[in-house]
């Protein structure tokens, strides 16, 4: 796919994303994230078992995955420190499984290069997760320093034209400006902010990608458009059944909607998505690279 159609994407991504954000306050991009999420999940799910992937072994470890997950969850259901821990965590797995599906999309594989690429992007973020989940300075302000000195070594080589600078490394190097920026100015993003931008992107990433890709295949284009739909109306009415419950987290339909069961699912998403070839040669190029 041309370079230009996957930055017109993204530029439909990001405006569908912004117009979200100015529609809706804070605490309600929280409940749109969890409502998208799991339609997002529910596709993913449907188009790997059209291609084969959900193999008995693929469920087997998926069941028993999901059952450690949920005890726990059972377990510390209450629990403020548990839950807000599992959101840095998942915010964080998150980010990396968004960095390298963004370089899947732009036709690209995972190298050391990519990798020193990212850096800035990974380490502000990181710093910016930890800035809201713990209550020492330290672990923030050392990935802050982490991630402005890699920016800055990223942009003075880039100038000596020592790494590559175009494409996706221009994509990720814009992400990384921007997370400083904020940081310089002051403006500490809430992380519902941080973490629910990459992740409705991401959402209308795929959505816009997987549609371009069978746009001119009439059967497969209708029979997206049907699932996407479908799939989403789904998880729609249950959410509203959900909230109109009054047995809030009782409910069995909090298995899916309340905070903590979310990011569980987010998780095994992650998890059973991986493209483990991918990591493979990426760490067979990184001993290569040493």
């Amino acid at each position: 796919m041309q370079i230009q159609s996957i930055f017109i994407q993204k530029f439909y991504s990001t405006a569908i994303v912004l117009f979200l954000f100015s529609l809706l306050e804070y605490r309600y991009i929280a409940n749109l994230y969890v409502l998208l999420g799991l339609g997002h999940f529910g596709i993913t799910y449907l188009y790997q078992f059209y291609s084969g992937k959900i193999t008995e072994k693929y469920i087997l470890w998926h069941t028993v995955l999901m059952l450690f997950f949920f005890l726990l969850a059972f377990l510390y259901l209450r629990d403020v420190q548990f839950t807000t821990a599992l959101l840095g965590l998942t915010a964080i797995y998150f980010l990396v499984h968004f960095i390298i599906d963004e370089n899947y999309l732009f036709g690209r594989t995972i190298t050391p290069q990519f990798a020193a690429n990212v850096a800035p992007v990974f380490f502000l973020y990181i710093g910016f997760v930890l800035l809201e989940i713990t209550t020492k300075d330290f672990f923030p302000n050392i990935f802050f320093i982490l991630g402005i000195g890699s920016f800055f070594l990223y942009m003075f080589l880039a100038l000596l034209g020592k790494v590559p600078f175009y494409r996706v490394e221009t994509y990720f190097f814009l992400m990384g400006f921007i997370l400083m920026t904020s940081l310089a100015i002051g403006i500490y993003l809430p992380l519902v902010v941080l973490f629910g931008s990459i992740v409705l992107f991401h959402y209308m990433s795929w959505y816009i990608f997987y549609f371009m890709k069978v746009k001119d295949r009439a059967h497969e284009r209708t029979r997206y458009i049907k699932n996407v739909f479908v799939v989403n109306a789904i998880f729609i009415t249950l959410y509203f059944l959900f909230t109109s419950n009054a047995f809030y987290g009782v409910s069995i339909f909090g298995f899916f909607f309340a905070p903590t069961y979310f990011y569980l699912w987010t998780i095994l998403h992650l998890v059973f998505s991986t493209r483990v070839a991918e990591y493979k040669s990426f760490f067979g190029r990184l001993r290569s690279f040493f």
